[in-house]
């Protein structure tokens, strides 16, 4: 099933792609073909072939927080207090 608004972002970061080049529909490029692989190319540079969905970004950052924190033991989670 596809992610409506995944595929949005990727279609809009796909036309400003196209835009940038400057390839329009009467332009050089795209009448002999050629504009395609420079699209190709210019997509996997800029990432608009890998744009995320929201649960994969959700996912991400959940990693991203258990490799930070690292494993702890148990003492970490409890504040150490002044002894009487």
């Amino acid at each position: 099933m596809l992610d409506e608004h995944v595929e949005k972002d990727r279609c809009i970061a796909r036309i400003k792609n196209a835009y940038n080049l400057h390839l329009q529909g009467d332009a050089p490029e795209v009448l002999d073909g050629t504009a395609a692989d420079k699209l190709r190319k210019l997509h996997e540079e800029s990432g608009a072939l890998e744009v995320k969905s929201t649960e994969e970004k959700k996912e991400e950052k959940v990693k991203a927080k258990r490799e930070r924190d690292g494993d702890q033991s148990i003492d970490g989670f409890f504040k150490k207090g002044k002894k009487a």
